[in-house]
């Protein structure tokens, strides 16, 4: 099971009447035990034609830290 655990940044920005917001947030998921925790930061962009009431996710992925302070989205 996973659960957001925290919004940890957000921006965003408008282009033609199109806003486009940027989230970092942090998930946990409970492993198969149910004793043990992972957690995970994520990268996620929506975005909002202004006027509608539909918002679309154009990206959801999970962002992996190395050791040497680089991170990357994952495929």
């Amino acid at each position: 099971m996973h659960e957001l655990e925290a919004i940890v940044g957000h921006g965003w920005i408008c282009e033609n009447h199109k806003w486009h917001h940027h989230f970092n947030f942090i998930v946990k998921k409970k492993q198969g035990n149910g004793n043990s925790t992972t957690h995970n930061l994520f990268f996620a962009e929506v975005s909002h034609m202004q006027g509608e009431e539909g918002w679309h996710v154009n990206c959801c992925r999970m962002i992996k830290c190395e050791e040497n302070g680089i991170s990357y989205l994952l495929p």
